[in-house]
């Protein structure tokens, strides 16, 4: 089992003094760039107005609060079993209502900061290991620059240009704080900090606490099986982390989703996955390629060889996945391969929970929606994060070659291409938020009326006429997202809110 002696520690904290202040803002100055130009992405391309799922938390939760209070409750409200509860997204739903008249780009940077929140994690435990091991400054500054990069690439824009999607941030910050515990814990056989990150975890994260319990729970087992921990905290680890899971799930069953309707029988999705068997390597391949280059962008690039590159892609990154599982076995362990393997199987078992809860009702297909980007792409953090923090002792490390190298440098020239694209494709944004807007305010000179035609996002305009009515009159009244003269002028969108010509009456 890995110990931190005395001297080790001491070694760490000279480590620290012994890294100069300009070599300490270099590490941190490439990781910002990174951030800022997704900062800089979403002040130009995010969508301030409501779309899709926001029109739902609208109705089931602004209009419900303002009109009856706020419940806890209504923090917990979802539309079904495999849905996710959301209780701090809706806390920050109403904050955005009450101080920027629910503009849902503020949304997206609350998200960013969750992603920035994630990578300060994964930075610590990864230079605590770096310093110990005495690794030279560059490549300390190499490794940073590659996890930060791919934690809030560009591959896909949706992940930052809607705001739902941004906010999948809080799952892997989370996460990450409870797996650094989890790993003392392990060692040091201290389990008030863990036990409390993943209660909050149960409570905050709903259907994903499942799997990033299950994540925790087979990382412990493997770090057992290898002989890096003792079987009894092991146990102990698995203990707490169903007992935590119970007390959620027991309060969820009988007060805070009591009214839910009973989900339809497993044999349904039994025989759903069975069926989707013959498409498991075009999944596999669509996932695998996808971490590191969505579709879309690499259309752009290669046109006609897309589906040949994307293959080639799956397979390289599937060697990778192999060697990693690799290394994990060989051993010896340190907090940031413990760290990384708990993102891996988290990685793993949110595939399987898109699978199951999506692919098997929308097809195989579903599996390129731009979205999951932000849980392919932590493949590739984890991948990063083995390969800069594992113990320098180990057979085959690293630094050995110039393997580990020239994929992070690759990694990182990839960006460029996949920011260009992505900035790119916001141009064609502006103008369908400018559509957005004006049909927004179409539609609340008579809500009642369902309009002819509508952009696919506006999901209102299908809703009953009782709900698209409800809603677009809480707006209104409350001046609230396209009926905000301040959310308006922010945007420049002042002129989709003029008197319509006859055509458009």
């Amino acid at each position: 089992m890995n110990r931190a002696t005395p001297a080790t520690l001491l070694y760490l904290a000279e480590g620290r003094a012994a890294i100069p202040l300009a070599k300490r803002l270099a590490i941190l100055i490439l990781p910002a760039l990174a951030f800022l130009n997704a900062a800089w992405y979403i002040a130009y391309a995010a969508n301030p107005l409501a779309m899709a799922d926001a029109w739902y938390f609208i109705e089931a939760f602004l209009i419900r609060t303002q009109e009856q209070g706020l419940d806890i409750i209504d923090l917990y409200v979802k539309r079904g079993g495999s849905d996710h509860a959301q209780p701090l997204q809706k806390l920050l739903l109403l904050a955005n209502a009450r101080w920027f008249g629910l503009d849902f780009v503020m949304e997206s940077f609350a998200g960013l900061c969750m992603a920035l929140g994630t990578y300060l994690v994964i930075q610590h435990v990864l230079l605590r290991d770096q310093i110990r091991q005495r690794q030279p400054f560059w490549q300390m500054l190499l490794a940073c620059a590659a996890i930060a990069t791919t934690l809030v690439s560009l591959n896909s824009g949706m992940v930052f240009n809607w705001s739902l999607v941004t906010l999948g941030y809080l799952p892997h910050l989370f996460a990450a704080i409870a797996a650094t515990f989890l790993w003392r814990s392990l060692q040091e056989g201290k389990w008030s900090a863990f036990a409390v990150s993943f209660l909050v975890i149960g409570f905050t994260l709903d259907a994903m606490a499942m799997i990033i319990g299950a994540s925790f729970v087979l990382a412990c087992v493997l770090s057992a099986l290898l002989r890096q921990s003792d079987w009894r905290r092991v146990a102990g680890a698995a203990v707490c982390i169903l007992l935590m899971l119970a007390i959620y799930k027991l309060v969820s069953h009988n007060y805070l989703h009591a009214y839910l309707p009973p989900e339809p029988p497993a044999a349904d999705k039994g025989r759903q996955l069975i069926g989707l068997l013959p498409e498991l390597p075009a999944m596999a391949a669509t996932v695998l390629s996808a971490s590191l280059i969505h579709p879309g962008p690499l259309g752009n690039l290669v046109g006609d060889q897309t589906e040949h590159v994307q293959l080639l892609l799956a397979c390289l990154v599937a060697f990778t996945h192999l060697w990693f599982w690799h290394r994990t076995i060989r051993g010896p362990w340190n907090a940031s391969m413990f760290l990384s393997v708990c993102i891996m199987l988290m990685f793993y078992a949110s595939v399987a929970g898109i699978i199951v809860g999506r692919v098997t009702m929308f097809g195989p297909s579903y599996l390129e929606e731009p979205r999951y980007v932000l849980t392919y792409q932590m493949s590739t953090v984890a991948l990063l994060l083995m390969l800069a923090g594992a113990p320098r002792s180990s057979p085959g490390h690293w630094r050995s070659s110039g393997i580990a190298v020239a994929i992070m440098l690759s990694i990182l020239a990839l960006q460029l291409p996949l920011s260009l694209h992505s900035w790119h494709e916001g141009r064609f944004l502006q103008s369908y938020y400018h559509t957005m807007a004006r049909q927004m305010y179409l539609l609340g000179l008579n809500p009642a009326h369902e309009p002819d035609s509508c952009v696919p996002m506006l999901t209102i305009c299908s809703s009953a006429t009782g709900e698209r009515v409800r809603a677009i009159q809480f707006l209104k009244d409350n001046q609230l997202n396209a009926y905000s003269p301040a959310l308006l002028h922010r945007y420049s969108l002042e002129a989709t809110a003029t008197p319509p010509n006859p055509p458009e009456k």
